[in-house]
Formats: C-alpha cells, structure tokens, sequence
C-alpha cells in the first residue's frame, strides 16, 4: 500500500516534471511571485496570468523533525523518519525529506540540493534532498 497524492488537473505538470527530474513551481507572470504548491491564481496579486518555471532545486534547511509514530500505516515500518522543510533558493519551502540520515541533530542552514529517487515512476516520484558536500562548488545556481 503506497499514500499517492491526486493528480488534477493543477498539480499534473508538477508531477509530470517530477517524472523527468525538474522541480517544476508557478509563477506569475504579472507580479513575478513564485509559490508552491500549486494554485490556480497567483495567491499574491490573484491573477490568473500563471507559468510554471524550472526550480534549481538548491535550497536551505529550514528545519526538521523526526516521526518516531507512524501517523499512518504505510510508515508503521519506517519508523523513526525525517520530516524537512527547505527553502528553496527561489523561495517557496517545500516539506520533504533527506535520505540516508540518522536520528540525530542536523545543520540547520546547511545548503541542499534536490534528488529524484523515483524519476520515471509515477509511485515514487517524489522529490527529496541531500546536503552539499561542498557548497561553495554549487554556487553557479542562481534564483531565475
């Protein structure tokens, strides 16, 4: 048993880009906001004028916890796992995940980059993050 989220007609270019390795996020084309998740207006001017744009999938660790209960039963086996939030470079946080981690403090602030361990796998397309060993060697990467 796997949790997918509903595919609609707003998130399907999300997951599609997902599929093909690019952090897909909207953006307006009126006031230049960039946001996720997706929504069908801007949610800073509303208009309507909406374009997805290609994330550079480099962000910050915001913050993290670690889920020692299982809140459904799909993750009773996973226990403990890793809740993260990242800033990305563009400025939406998006909530995922950094794999290979174990309980334990990590760096808040420590510079991450995006991994799509399921890239042409509808079930486990989910983007998720790894720290940068060297930061400063990835800092070509600028928000668009």
């Amino acid at each position: 048993m796997r949790i997918n989220p509903e595919i609609t007609a707003l998130t399907a270019e999300y997951w599609d880009g997902l599929l093909n390795q690019r952090l897909l996020l909207q953006k307006c084309a009126t006031c230049t906001a960039i946001w996720h998740p997706p929504e069908p207006v801007c949610p800073m001017c509303q208009s309507a004028d909406v374009e997805w744009v290609e994330a550079s999938g480099f962000g910050t660790l915001y913050s993290y916890t670690w889920v020692h209960h299982a809140t459904h039963e799909v993750f009773r086996d996973d226990v403990p796992y890793l809740v993260v939030l990242v800033d990305l470079l563009e400025g939406p946080r998006l909530v995922s995940t950094i794999h290979g981690q174990t309980v334990g403090a990590l760096p808040i602030g420590a510079q991450v980059r995006a991994v799509y361990p399921g890239a042409g796998d509808r079930d486990e397309g989910l983007v998720t993050f790894e720290f940068i060993e060297n930061a400063d060697a990835n800092q070509e990467t600028k928000a668009p």
